[in-house]
């Protein structure tokens, strides 16, 4: 069986874990989506420290302890010992493990200031039995994994709970195959890039998946920046670059209609996916905007009767 097909059964595995839940509770699924998600964070930032443990003391590192400073500089999120995935599975059943995966968030926050304010912190809505559950199935994702395998699963659980709570979570979750072809189309390799739309974070996961493949250090050659709307889907945003190395800098702001970088002219590439079923918006708030200069002139030319064909 090859990786791939593993991998297949492993997200079929766990995704049974998580509708497990909600045939077994009153919360909908739209209410496990970010527990989920942040327990799937966690094993995989834990598998990360591990490996850039062993990578540091392997190499030139001869203390005993190794600082927090260090996995963080080595491309990691650094887990304290009160959040470490082992410690949270070896809880018994009469703890309260909602409170300290609360607390385990916490401490993570903590130590790794891009991730402050983040992670979810409202475990204790899950019953005892449920997190259990949860944590004894999603330890079996093997701490080998690279992190594109940890964007499949991540994938596939965002798609699956589009499908589930039969709600629009396209407004922060774009295909993979999309993501891709618009990548493999700019072949960003160097320089600042920009997603306007930025969603959950796909565009800039595709991207230093893409400058991997070229034997291109992500981190050395691209600064990120991005907008994007609602604080919910910056969370996820934030969580999944964490996981993928990735940093920059990015601001809350209806793109629409606000451009908080002053964008024009200052990336070397803008790549989104923008809401395009998004049909009513306020064109006398836009107007003078000159990101919009060519849609407004197609505009004005289909109003006078000139053929033009506008893709948007």
């Amino acid at each position: 069986m090859d990786n791939n097909q593993k991998i297949k059964q492993l997200e079929e595995k766990l995704w049974k874990a998580a509708s497990h839940l909600w045939s077994h509770g009153s919360l909908k699924p739209t209410e496990y989506t970010f527990p989920i998600l942040g327990i799937i964070f966690l094993k995989f930032a834990d598998a990360k420290q591990k490996q850039i443990i062993e990578k540091l003391k392997q190499g030139w590192w001869e203390e005993e302890f190794i600082w927090p400073d260090e996995i963080k500089g080595s491309g990691g999120v650094y887990v304290p010992d009160e959040a470490k995935y082992d410690y949270l599975l070896s809880l018994p059943e009469s703890e309260n493990i909602g409170q300290k995966l609360n607390q385990a968030m916490e401490k993570i926050e903590e130590y790794n200031e891009r991730l402050r304010w983040v992670l979810p912190k409202n475990y204790e809505a899950l019953s005892n039995e449920n997190l259990v559950y949860l944590l004894k199935t999603f330890s079996e994702i093997p701490e080998n994994l690279e992190n594109d395998a940890f964007g499949q699963i991540y994938e596939y659980f965002m798609s699956n709970f589009e499908k589930e709570a039969g709600q629009k979570w396209w407004e922060f979750y774009t295909p993979n195959s999309l993501v891709k072809l618009i990548v493999e189309i700019i072949e960003p390799h160097k320089g600042k890039i920009f997603d306007p739309a930025c969603g959950s974070g796909w565009m800039f996961v595709q991207t230093a998946n893409y400058l991997r493949s070229k034997w291109i250090e992500p981190l050395w050659n691209l600064n990120v920046a991005w907008q994007e709307l609602k604080s919910q889907t910056i969370k996820i945003a934030k969580m999944n670059l964490a996981i993928n190395w990735i940093e920059g800098q990015i601001k809350e702001a209806n793109s629409l209609y606000e451009d908080k970088f002053d964008s024009i002219g200052k990336f070397d590439y803008v790549m989104a996916n923008p809401p395009f079923n998004v049909d009513s918006f306020d064109v006398e708030r836009i107007k003078t905007d000159p990101r919009y200069i060519y849609f407004l002139v197609a505009k004005m030319q289909i109003i006078f009767g000139y053929k033009f064909f506008i893709l948007h």
